[in-house]
């Protein structure tokens, strides 16, 4: 079941205000895990936000070398276990119509990357430190079937996104072509009594049997463009036999 984070006007959008938003909690928390870890992978930033820029060199590299850590475990946790860190490290959370701000705990921050490294001429960092640093990440909306996709608006660090309707998709069109390629049924309407499934749907899917290695990988690792879905793919009448026509259609390139 979708998840949704409901904005505090929601009942003053209802009544015709412009503000009002119902944001698929995915998208966003996704987006806030990517822009989190690629934040303390952000040398430059994160040495503004400690408040550390005039570290020694070999300082900073403990520093850069604890944070690559830390971004490396909530990368690498499972959901429970991301949740766990971010509230410890995150504040709160703003979403505005182009931008999320990620409101980070700095002193929490400092204990985790920070309290290792030794200036050459000692500083109290956390008498010095601001309580809180401003994440700020741009996004945009995109059409996505009958609903909108949040999504980072430098593509660079988007978080790959894998959709299951579209891989089970891929994955029935496969399997369907095969049954009749080995006999198992003999035509299209066969297949549709012994599956229970549309004839018009298994008639949709099965070109996808055909699709080019490389763009199965892609929706596999869930890199397609976010107006990829099942519903796009079966608007499609003629599938190009192609790849290099497939690519160009599905607005995949290699």
């Amino acid at each position: 079941m979708p998840r949704y984070y409901i904005s505090k006007a929601k009942e003053e959008a209802d009544s015709g205000s412009a503000l009002g938003w119902r944001l698929p909690a995915t998208e966003i928390e996704a987006i806030v895990l990517n822009g989190l870890t690629a934040f303390l992978e952000d040398k430059l930033r994160l040495m503004t936000c400690l408040d550390m820029d005039e570290c020694a060199p070999g300082e900073l590299t403990g520093l850069h070398g604890n944070a690559a850590n830390i971004a490396r475990r909530i990368a690498d946790a499972v959901p429970a276990g991301q949740r766990e860190i971010l509230l410890q490290l995150i504040d709160h959370i703003q979403v505005g119509e182009n931008l999320v701000r990620i409101i980070l705990n700095n002193h929490v921050l400092h204990a985790w990357v920070g309290d290792q490294i030794k200036d050459t001429e000692p500083r109290n960092h956390r008498e010095n430190l601001n309580d809180t640093f401003a994440l700020d990440l741009e996004v945009s909306f995109k059409r996505r079937g009958a609903g909108m996709k949040l999504i980072l608006s430098d593509d660079r660090q988007q978080l790959p996104m894998p959709d299951p309707k579209l891989m089970a998709a891929v994955a029935a069109g496969r399997r369907w072509f095969t049954e009749l390629k080995d006999g198992k049924a003999r035509s299209v309407f066969e297949l549709a009594q012994h599956h229970g499934v549309n004839r018009t749907s298994i008639s949709r899917l099965i070109p996808l049997a055909f699709l080019a290695p490389d763009i199965v990988e892609a929706i596999l690792d869930g890199r397609q463009p976010v107006e990829l879905t099942v519903s796009r793919l079966k608007q499609i009448d003629d599938l190009p036999v192609s790849w290099q026509e497939q690519r160009r259609v599905l607005q995949l390139t290699r």
